[in-house]
């Protein structure tokens, strides 16, 4: 009946809702890169970043499911929400809008971290935000803002310099520019600030941020050791560099309980 339906509706959305119900949580944000190692491209290209600074924050995460689901990520929410919908929708003769793939609902605002910091992503050990705060409860989404540096941290929002080795060419490459995006809907790996004592670990994964770059378009360098060169505004290159830093693989968070 529909009665009965409307009360399925409302108990499973009463259970999205607890997922996010909580006390008040302030806890330790840091930042990371991945990888820092050698990296090696699909075509076997080898790369190793020579310097990688980023400007980043404000950083918040979110009750709504990501963008794009990492591999092993509960559905559990996102079903529940789409079963109460198909119930409710059951109660009216007006036919259902539905989200177009992809397309990303935040939800809830759990918690966030206001400041904006230039980060060394080769630094030896993840280098502390501070401190996020907001509420208890399951995120599942989160958002990056990498903004123009205000005039008190200078420079650009990304600052790279990169060797590349591919066969027998050397190429050294640079590249320096403003991002000035909020990268929505990045995937957490787990359950964040929950009720447990910890530090969320932003991550920036460099072979994702690096990965679209068509090596073997760029000018081989001199030498193995000849001065970076900077990368055409207009080229190939650049352009995959600014795909890279805006794109959600570029990213993810992690709890790291204490």
């Amino acid at each position: 009946s529909s009665l009965a339906l409307l009360a399925v509706a409302a108990a499973s959305l009463a259970a999205c809702g607890a997922d996010t119900a909580g006390g008040r949580k302030t806890f330790e944000l840091e930042i990371a890169a991945k990888d820092k190692g050698e990296l090696q491209l699909d075509d076997g290209t080898r790369l190793v970043v020579d310097e990688a600074k980023l400007v980043v924050g404000p950083i918040r995460f979110y009750s709504g499911e990501p963008l794009f689901a990492r591999r092993g990520a509960d559905p559990g929410w996102g079903r529940r929400l789409a079963f109460a919908a198909s119930a409710l929708g059951a109660l009216f003769t007006a036919p259902a809008a539905h989200a177009h793939p992809g397309h990303y609902q935040e939800g809830e605002t759990l918690a966030e971290w206001l400041e904006t910091r230039r980060v060394d992503l080769l630094a030896a050990a993840p280098l502390s935000l501070g401190l996020a705060r907001g509420v208890e409860g399951q995120y599942r989404s989160m958002l990056v803002t990498l903004p123009k540096p205000p005039a008190a941290i200078g420079g650009q929002s990304l600052e790279l310099a990169v060797t590349a080795k591919e066969q027998n060419r050397t190429v050294r490459f640079r590249a320096s520019f403003d991002v000035v995006r909020e990268v929505r809907g990045i995937a957490i790996d787990e359950n964040l600030a929950t009720t447990a004592q910890g530090t969320a670990r932003v991550e920036v994964d460099l072979h994702a941020l690096l990965r679209r770059i068509d090596v073997a378009a760029l000018p081989e360098s001199s030498s193995a050791t000849a001065e970076h060169q900077d990368l055409d505004p207009e080229g190939q290159a650049h352009n995959a560099l600014f795909r890279g830093v805006t794109s959600t693989d570029t990213f993810t968070a992690r709890w790291i309980a204490r």
